[in-house]
């Protein structure tokens, strides 16, 4: 007999079928099958659907398959996912023989190719089958996704990977079969599965396995669930070989292989037992083989129980040889150390309640881990007692410790142990290797732990669980998430616990945990000397990696850290994670990332009422608090003079002095986070030194109550200085009371984390020349975070100079849900990221009714009024002055750098120059970003992108918005209109262009004296001719060198981006005017205008150098 007889057709003739043959309705009744070619038509005829339900109802012989299809055989039943068997396919105990496939070149490879989710095979056996493919081959299923029940297999299985006696891949279920297969195979094959991700039930396999890596018994690569099963096949292999599974990472209950005719002696997963145990009905008994379809009789393997062979069932168990029955009223008693090296043996205490009764030594104790696969869901009272010298060595094994696994509702309590050493391959700890929604307390571990990941001193791997009063005293190996106590917590709780350890490994390691995703941690502290290998990541005193809604809280860390990046004293890596409260003396040395109490607080992570005062060492990105911080940090603060860092990315450096003076962090509100602290110390957290005093609320050094009603009132450079020392001013109503002058004072940044949420009311009155200088931070500005509902309304600001590196403006560095209004500011502010003139950032904020008139300098997102407006709006705002972006700078715009906001009735008479995307009023208009009668008139220069109005807008919504084509230079644009100063100006040469705006209530012409050059003015932000002493006095040199005299640095930034220079090109590009550096008469050559209105900005040069220049 003859099918499909081309060899073509082998991989092709299932595609040539329509569709509707593989997914016809199924009929009511099962499909009698009762020869070789109405098995093939499954999937193949209309009649036979891919999900029907069929019957086989005799043996058949397959014998003749060899002859089919020119060599290929049999082809498989179910081809893929999309073209799975779905149907029920119910053997009925009969036996295929002697079936053959030859297709090498195919996945998917068996008596069915792939039963999908839906599919089930049961009741059949396949004998001496010859199956040859190139992935996911098994004796009777390629690749299972539904049900494979009672079934067995016997013949060879041959493919690259994925080959399995009876199955290759598995993400299904399979209940109650066998295979006695010879399996050769490159990588990932066994005895029964060769890759398993699903459930596998009282299965066992006997033949043998030939393969490379990923070699075993029963599963060469086990990732799923497998209870009951064993294996007495030879495996053989280079790497990754094991009597039941070459590899492990799933669960494993009660699974068993033979030591003796497997020749595989070190465990990977299961328990390897010699022939005579494995023939020994005892050993399955106490195991729970019972009732559970196991045949057996002593001196042979168990078989199944459907194999009907007359051998008698599995007889239940007795009670385990232990005091007591398991109850909570009457638990298990342990006395003796034989006994507690018996309770991995019994199946029957995993649930139980068991009682140690005195203090056992395990020096000559063969311990296997209790709990293994679903683990110990009992209760486990140590009584106080205290276990010594117990050790577990598995180098390969996962879940190693005095108990295996935990599992859901199992507890342990009162327990020591003393000098155990415990060595494993994932999740090694030294009481659990993982504990799931499981309680631990009151215990302590001293000891050695060595493995891979998920390394702890106590637990390798708590989740969602409890941890509480724990101590750890232990030394660590690992490579990722190791830790003192918990190498990794997911979700889970951990409070007053400690840990003192020595830690070698590679990354997301900490002194108490190595990775904390989700959980929390309170009241613990740790003290540890970590060394972190080359290209090591995320290691802290406390805690490696601290992620995604973790919260910590109350806790310390002391000792020493050293590695690559990402080191901080109590975090390396705060990503998404919240620390409140806490402080380390950690001592931290790296190359980069590096930060006293954080190496890296990412965004959206937090940082509240923290400290630290360790020694910090490193190249870049360091910080005495911090290294790198695009997140936020409140009240929080570093020691200088213990650090030796004078600068971090956020927080604020104190002396030492200073760092143990009370009143610091009252200022602070600090009692609101239970600190407490005496003069002349460091703060303490309560529960470390509850006969300290609480930190108390300070005394307010401003008149008024800081209510709507009752204002501080700020009337002197000094109370002014305060605002940014008082947690308590952040949502307080503040009022000027009369000009203020903050030359040379040092300020800074007010409202830093979460920002200011109170109301700043300047009243009308001026504050002159503040000055914030913060290159290396984020967030700078007078207020360094506006928050929500924050406002800053009626201020006048003159001579402002704000240096800082991302998110930098002059009035805030983000506007947070806050509203900026009715302000004048007069100044410079630089920053390499997100500057702006008024907010760097306006993240769904407001600003209206304002102005800002000066030098602006950056790299990206540089606005004249707002750098980068974040679905915020701006609305009746004009800006003027200069705006510089660097070398290959990006986003450089007269009012807005990127805008992704709305903008409407504003203009720009800026002058812009950067590298790309560079516009008159805006560099880059985004999708949401909408301007709606908008100008601009600025002389512009860039190199690419470049726009009268807007240098790019992508799908963003541009509206009656204009630019000045003369006087910007640019003739095109890729948004708004451009049109002549005649026609721009009053009179309005060519017509009125200005037909849709509002010129009874926002817009006024400049019809009378004229105060805007003749352009349109906004009725409530009147012109100003401020910017013109941005112009300077540049006068040609007396000695006729014809070099130009410049006075001061604002000059000095004007000058250099073609104000008041030869209108000759080749004239502006010889000037010679910044500064010499060292010596000299006061004059730097420099060829590089950019360079010298970074200069001008107070960029690259020392803070001292701000003020006029002089002539030697």
């Amino acid at each position: 007999m003859s099918i499909y007889h081309h060899s073509r057709a082998i991989c092709g003739c299932l595609l040539l079928l329509p569709p509707l043959l593989f997914y016809s309705v199924a009929a009511a009744a099962p499909l009698p099958i009762s020869s070789l070619g109405e098995l093939q038509k499954i999937g193949n005829d209309a009649g036979y659907p891919l999900n029907g339900d069929y019957v086989l109802t005799k043996d058949l012989d397959a014998s003749e398959s060899a002859l089919w299809n020119d060599g290929a055989g049999f082809i498989p039943i179910g081809y893929n996912s999309n073209r799975a068997f779905t149907g029920q396919f119910d053997g009925q105990g009969h036996v295929i023989y002697g079936l053959h496939i030859n297709l090498p070149e195919q996945n998917n490879v068996g008596l069915f190719g792939y039963v999908g989710v839906n599919g089930s095979v049961s009741s059949l056996s396949v004998e001496n089958q010859h199956i040859i493919g190139r992935s996911a081959a098994g004796g009777v299923v390629g690749v299972n996704a539904g049900v494979i029940n009672d079934c067995y297999a016997t013949g060879t299985v041959e493919s690259f990977d994925y080959a399995g006696g009876l199955v290759g891949w598995n993400t299904g279920i399979i209940h109650r079969s066998y295979a006695a297969s010879e399996v050769m195979v490159v990588r990932e094959g066994g005895g029964f599965i060769g890759t398993n991700w699903g459930y596998v039930y009282d299965c066992y396999a006997t033949g043998s396995i030939t393969g490379t890596t990923y070699v075993g018994g029963l599963i060469g690569r086990h990732y799923g669930r497998l209870y009951a099963s064993y294996a007495t096949g030879a495996p053989q292999g280079s790497t990754f070989v094991g009597g039941l599974v070459g590899s492990n990472e799933g669960m494993i209950d009660w699974s068993f292989w033979d030591t003796d005719s497997s020749g595989q002696y070190e465990r990977t997963g299961g328990r390897g037992l010699p022939t005579e145990k494995m023939q020994q009905i005892s050993t399955f008994q106490i195991a729970g083989w019972s009732g559970r379809g196991w045949v057996m009789e002593e001196g042979d393997y168990p078989h199944l129980q459907w194999e009907a062979l007359t051998l008698p069932e599995i007889p239940p168990s007795g009670p385990p040889p232990f005091p007591g029955n398991g109850s909570a009223a009457t638990p298990y008693q342990i006395g003796t150390a034989a006994h507690f090296a018996l309770l991995s043996q019994y199946a029957a205490v995993l649930s139980a309640h068991i009682v140690i009764t005195a203090d056992l030594d395990l020096s000559d104790t063969i311990l296997y881990p209790i709990g293994e696969g679903s683990g110990f869901r009992g209760v486990f009272d140590g009584g106080g007692h205290v276990l010594r010298h117990a050790k577990v060595i598995e180098p390969t094994r996962r879940y190693v410790g005095i108990f295996s696994a935990l599992g859901e509702g199992g507890s342990i309590h009162h327990i020591d142990l003393e000098d155990y050493y415990m060595e494993g391959n994932d999740y090694v700890g030294g009481l659990a290797g993982n504990a799931e929604k499981a309680v631990i307390s009151d215990c302590y571990g001293e000891g050695v732990v060595v493995g891979n990941t998920n390394v702890g001193g106590l637990i390798g791997y708590n989740n969602n669980g409890s941890v509480v009063y724990c101590n750890g005293y232990t030394s660590l190996t690992g490579s990722e998430n190791v830790g003192g106590l918990i190498g990794g917590n997911y979700l889970g709780t951990i409070s007053d616990c400690s840990a003192i350890s020595t830690i070698d490994g590679n990354s997301y390691m900490g002194g108490l945990m190595g990775l904390n995703y989700m959980g929390s941690l309170s009241n613990s502290y740790a003290e540890t000397e970590i060394i972190a290998n080359a290209n090591s990541s995320s290691v802290g005193g406390l805690i490696g990696y601290n992620g995604f809604g973790s919260v910590v809280t109350a806790c310390y860390s002391a000792g020493e850290v050293m590695g690559e990046k990402n080191m901080g004293g109590l975090i390396g890596d705060n990503k998404d994670g919240t620390v409140n409260g806490c402080y380390s003396s950690c001592s931290v040395a790296a190359i980069s990332y590096v930060g006293g109490l954080v190496g890296t607080n990412s965004l959206n992570s937090a940082i509240n009422a923290c400290y630290a005062r360790g020694a910090v060492f490193g190249e870049t990105h360091v910080g005495g608090l911090v290294g790198y911080h695009p997140g936020s940090i409140l009240w929080s603060f570093w020691d200088r003079e213990t650090s030796g860092q004078e600068d971090s990315y956020s927080g604020q450096g104190l002396s030492t002095a200073e760092m143990t003076s009370l009143d610091v962090f009252q200022n602070a509100g600090w009692g609101d986070w239970n600190w407490v602290m005496v003069e002349g110390e460091y703060p303490r957290l309560l529960w470390e030194r509850p006969t300290w005093p609480l930190i108390a609320d300070p005394v307010l050094p401003f008149s008024g109550q800081g209510t709507a009603a009752d204002p501080f009132k700020i009337g002197t450079a000094q109370e002014f200085a305060l605002l940014s020392q008082y947690a308590q001013s952040l949502t307080a109503h503040i009022r000027l009371r009369s000009d203020i002058d903050l030359l040379d004072l040092p300020l800074q940044s007010i409202g830093e984390g979460s920002g200011f949420q109170g109301v700043f009311d300047g009243a009308g009155y001026v504050l002159h020349n503040p000055g914030i200088l913060m290159p290396t931070r984020k967030n700078v500005g007078l207020f360094s975070v506006l928050g929500q509902g924050g406002i800053i309304q009626n201020l006048k600001v003159q001579s402002i100079r704000v240096v800082g590196r991302e998110n930098v403006g002059s009035l805030a560095g983000e506007n947070r849900e806050g509203t900026i209004r009715n302000c004048q500011v007069l100044g410079s502010v630089s920053g390499v990221s997100t500057v702006g003139g008024l907010t760097g950032q306006n993240d769904k904020g407001v600003v209206e009714n304002s102005r800002m008139i000066g030098l602006i300098t950056g790299d990206s997102y540089v606005g004249g009024l707002i750098g980068f407006n974040k679905q915020g709006s701006l609305e009746r705002c004009y800006a003027q002055g200069i705006i510089v972006g660097g070398l290959y700078s990006s986003c450089i715009g007269g009012g807005i750098g990127y805008n992704s906001g709305l903008a409407q009735d504003c203009y720009s008479g800026a002058k812009v120059s950067g590298y790309y995307y560079v516009g008159g009023f805006a560099g880059y208009n985004f999708y949401d970003g909408s301007i709606a009668r908008c100008y601009a008139w600025g002389t512009l220069k860039g190199n690419g992108a470049v726009g009268g109005l807007v240098g790019d807008n992508v799908a963003g919504s541009v509206s009656a918005s204009f630019w000045d084509v003369e006087r910007s230079g640019i003739e095109s644009g890729n948004a708004g209109e451009g049109h002549s100063t005649a026609s721009m100006t009053w009179p309005y040469y060519d017509g009125f262009l200005y037909a849709d705006w509002n010129f009874a209530t926002i817009w006024a012409h400049d019809n009378v004296e004229p105060l805007n050059q003749g352009y349109p003015y906004l009725r409530n932000v009147l012109p100003t001719d401020d910017y013109l002493a941005l112009e300077g006095d540049v006068a040609p040199r007396p000695d006729g060198d014809g070099k130009y005299k410049v006075t001061d640095w604002l000059q000095l930034g004007r000058f250099v981006v073609g104000l008041d220079i030869p209108e000759s090109e080749s004239e502006f590009q010889r000037c010679d005017c910044a500064p010499r550096e060292t010596g000299g008469d006061g004059r730097l050559t420099t060829a590089d205008w950019i360079q010298a209105a970074r200069y001008a900005a107070g960029l690259d040069m020392p803070k001292e150098a701000w003020g006029p220049i002089t002539q030697q």
